[in-house]
């Protein structure tokens, strides 16, 4: 569980500071480019961030219809539709998943290799595999390049091993919002995901802290009708022995899923 005290001599970085601010500028690309499947997988990644899973998943199929189901192109738009499917709990979600990694097995880059690694990490551990889960995140941390990778992709995966009960040395390179979710400093990691545009990880950060953090965190969830995950979370604060648990949505709320 976080300490949840909140540090106040941060710098207040915008999500101009992050490498999705690269991933943000697809957003306004005119129609018609070269790239444009690229661009529609680029998007979705994003929007997957962002907490917009309505448009992440367009852009997804999007990109997915652009390019077909193999190759380097369907990578990205397979990785998003598998994690969106696996926090909501649907059947195809781990199909999803396993094509991702095929596909990007087949290519051997880690740019493919390291998103894959962290959806299917997270679809194990939801899944109370955790030994899986944590080979997954160990194979795309060798993948980004360990202590010499790209901090925000080795920070998140070293964050999957360590949320996995790994029990492993972790990498050097770990990005400032991910070493303080490790750390135990859930409410600065959560504020500064919000400064990032980073919805769904501000959800994952807070869902760690004290009962009330852990409320905003289910209710992040249940908007995004992330039922597997926020069933999770409700498992695992009944375990910390949290005595009201908020309930989730009835299912006739979630037969109309929200973006």
């Amino acid at each position: 569980m976080c300490n949840i005290s909140t540090r106040t001599d941060r710098t207040d970085h915008s999500i101009n500071a992050h490498p999705w601010a690269a991933l943000r500028d697809v957003l306004t690309q005119p129609s018609g480019r070269r790239d444009e499947t690229g661009s529609a997988a680029q998007r979705a990644k994003l929007r997957l961030e962002r907490g917009d899973w309505a448009g992440a998943q367009a852009d997804a199929d999007n990109a997915l219809a652009r390019s077909g189901p193999r190759g380097v192109n369907a990578v990205l738009p397979l990785t998003v539709r598998g994690r969106i499917q696996a926090a909501r709990g649907e059947p195809d979600a781990l199909t999803s998943l396993d094509e991702a990694a095929r596909q990007a097995h087949r290519v051997g880059d880690a740019q493919w290799l390291a998103p894959v690694a962290d959806g299917r990490s997270d679809y194990f551990l939801w899944h109370d595999n955790s030994q899986r889960a944590q080979e997954e995140a160990r194979q795309g941390i060798a993948a980004a390049g360990g202590s010499n990778g790209p901090p925000f992709v080795v920070g998140r995966l070293a964050y999957r091993l360590w949320k996995a009960g790994g029990s492993d040395e972790l990498p050097k390179a770990i990005a400032e919002p991910f070493r303080m979710m490790i750390d135990g400093a859930c409410a600065d990691a959560a504020a500064e995901w919000a400064r990032r545009g980073g919805r769904y990880l501000r959800a994952e950060a807070l869902a760690a802290g004290d009962e009330a953090a852990a409320a905003e965190a289910l209710q992040a969830l249940d908007e995004l009708a992330a039922t597997r995950a926020g069933d999770n979370l409700r498992r695992e604060l009944r375990r910390r022995g949290v005595s009201r648990v908020p309930r989730g949505p009835r299912p006739a709320t979630m037969s109309h899923k929200p973006g």
